[in-house]
């Protein structure tokens, strides 16, 4: 017969092995997420604009894709979007990424059509860089 407190620590072992691989899971995919090329290049033209810093303070802290919220965030075929959480220190809101595809040209990749900073406390939405590109509605 198996004792009770050794089922408590296989239990509490195997706990601790799943909170520990799924924490190790989602790191993994923020890290590609982070390395995607449109994901890069939309924070090199938000630094570079002063919008954004005069919207949220510095220093601009941003936050994990939420990867289970389909609709804001995908890869598509042609089409990609990600939605960024970022917190400065007078305001927090969302970069909003809207990148696409080059005709023909599948192995290149990505490139940002529009970024948009939507604020949160005054639900503003500020438009950083535009390539009249993105032809789909946007809805929040």
């Amino acid at each position: 017969m198996v004792q009770l407190s050794t089922l408590v620590k296989v239990a509490g072992g195997t706990l601790v092995a799943g909170t520990c691989g799924m924490y190790f899971a989602h790191r993994v995919q923020q890290a590609r997420v982070k390395a995607f090329p449109h994901y890069t290049e939309a924070l090199k033209i938000c630094k570079a604009h002063d919008k954004v810093t005069a919207a949220l303070g510095e220093p601009i802290k941003l936050g994990d894709v939420d990867l289970k919220d389909y609709k804001r965030n995908y890869l598509g075929v042609a089409k990609s979007r990600l939605r960024v959480p970022m917190v400065g220190s007078r305001e927090s809101g969302f970069l909003n990424i809207f990148a696409l595809k080059a005709e023909g040209q599948p192995a290149v990749g990505y490139r940002v059509a529009l970024l948009q900073l939507e604020l949160t406390s005054e639900g503003d939405v500020i438009t950083i860089y535009d390539t009249r590109q993105w032809t789909e509605e946007i809805d929040a």
